[in-house]
């Protein structure tokens, strides 16, 4: 009887013993095991793979889905029994994982800071698609600080990289993407001005908003604050300063957080509510006086046109409250003036001031031969009387000073009488010459007067 001897220790196992998970046709040998009539092969865990082959040499084909330790091993058999076995430990590295994080939201002008994670790798590496940069490429919570052409396209693809240990080859990566929200932009309108009364259309405009708000400075009225074209109505505080600040506010779309505001100043012009009629001489000798000033007063005119009908009168300029009539040598008689007075908005014209105008040179008796005028004494201390022949109606006596301004004003009722007397008392007024004109019917006589 021939008897077999239990089968020799197993050699050791070659091949392998870091492998990328997932690969497959590993081949592993051992040597020839004395004695053994078969060769028992097993791996632990038996989902790292499929083993392949009962002899000397085996192929394995790791689980795609197995990362970690696994044992290899072998012993020789026969029908006397089992060797011992022999071992190899194989060290499955796992296929790198790579999450960017879920894909999120800031506003234009922010940095954002990554979450990433990552698994199984030597390093990992964040890169962008569009052109903004981190602080820290090779750190999992790198800062991301996106480019002008991130935020003109509204957001930046990034993506994280995650790098395979050896024998493992490559890389993986995983994208989020940065939803980049711009800034409200608010263009509340050029400057303006209206009338008093008025109503004023905004044209506003505004960008990468949520909704808008109109507001004023004021005591105003829109008829709808959040419509980029409201109607503002003026109230009276507004009128009654001449300017309102309107203010545009463009609500930002979350994430972002601060509005946007532009101003426009809304200018209201006051209408001219009246014109004072010219204030000045109403006598005018030429000769003394051949240019004098009227003024007219009026609120909020911009621009006045002085008026003097007949034309024959005289010249009349003036752009501002004073007109300058320049007479006419020649004229006699009433001459009327008046002035427009304009802005932006309206005009008025005043009433006329009624001026009668004369040239004393030439205009004696020979205006009417019959009349006579005496003052009595002249000159004179300012107590005197005049008496006056050859006039039938009732006249008009003006005393007027050497500049054309109207002194005294007496008005003599026809009695019927053959002479008009009258005393005056003027000592009050300073010495000089004056000139007492006599008018009775547009008929002019004018006397000179003097006060020592």
């Amino acid at each position: 009887i021939t008897i077999d001897p239990i089968p020799a220790n197993a050699g050791s196992i070659t091949g392998a013993n870091t492998i990328c998970q997932g690969t497959s046709e590993v081949i592993y040998h051992v040597g020839e095991i004395t004695s053994a009539t078969s060769y028992v092969w097993s791996l632990d865990p038996d989902t790292a793979g499929i083993i392949i082959g009962s002899d000397t040499i085996i192929i394995i084909n790791f689980s795609s889905a197995y990362s970690g330790e696994a044992i290899l091993s072998v012993y020789g058999s026969n029908i006397c029994g089992d060797g011992t076995s022999s071992s190899l430990i194989i060290e499955v590295i796992a296929y790198p994982t790579s999450n960017a994080g879920d894909d999120d939201e800031i506003c234009e002008g922010e940095s954002y800071t990554l979450s990433g994670s990552a698994s199984n790798c030597t390093h990992t590496y964040w890169n962008s698609m569009g052109d903004g940069t981190f602080d820290d490429r090779f750190i999992l919570n790198a800062t991301y600080t996106p480019g002008p052409d991130d935020i003109l396209e509204g957001y930046a693809d990034i993506i994280l990289f995650a790098y395979s240990i050896y024998p493992c080859l490559g890389e993986i990566g995983d994208t989020m993407t940065l939803i980049i929200e711009q800034k409200p932009i608010a263009f509340a309108g050029e400057d303006d001005e209206i009338c008093e009364g008025e109503s004023y259309l905004l044209n506003g405009s505004a960008e990468n908003y949520a909704s808008i708000n109109w507001t004023t400075s004021g005591d105003g009225t829109f008829d709808d604050p959040a419509l980029l074209a409201a109607t503002y109505t003026p109230g009276t505080n507004d009128i009654s300063l001449g300017t309102v600040d309107l203010t545009l506010t463009a609500i930002p779309n979350s994430p972002c957080t601060d509005d946007a505001n532009d101003e426009m100043i809304l200018s209201i012009d006051h209408l001219i509510s009246q014109v004072s009629t010219p204030d000045g001489p109403i006598e005018v000798d030429v000769h003394i006086t051949p240019i004098t000033e009227y003024i007219t007063q009026s609120q909020y005119a911009d621009n006045y046109i002085w008026m003097i009908n007949p034309s024959s009168a005289g010249i009349i300029t003036g752009t501002d409250t004073i007109g300058t009539v320049t007479w006419n040598f020649d004229f006699q008689g009433y001459a009327y003036i008046k002035v427009t007075a304009s802005n932006n908005c309206n005009s008025i014209t005043s009433d006329s001031l009624e001026v009668f105008a004369y040239n004393s040179i030439g205009i004696t008796e020979g205006s009417d031969n019959d009349i006579q005028v005496n003052i009595i004494p002249n000159p004179n201390n300012g107590i005197f009387k005049i008496n006056i022949w050859g006039i039938n109606n009732d006249i008009d006596l003006y005393i007027i000073n050497s500049s054309g301004v109207m002194i005294k004003h007496k008005k003599l009722i026809n009695t019927n009488k053959p002479v008009f007397s009258k005393e005056f008392d003027l000592n009050n007024i300073p010495k000089g010459i004056y000139y007492l004109k006599v008018y009775n019917n547009k008929l002019v006589h004018v006397e000179k007067l003097i006060i020592n």
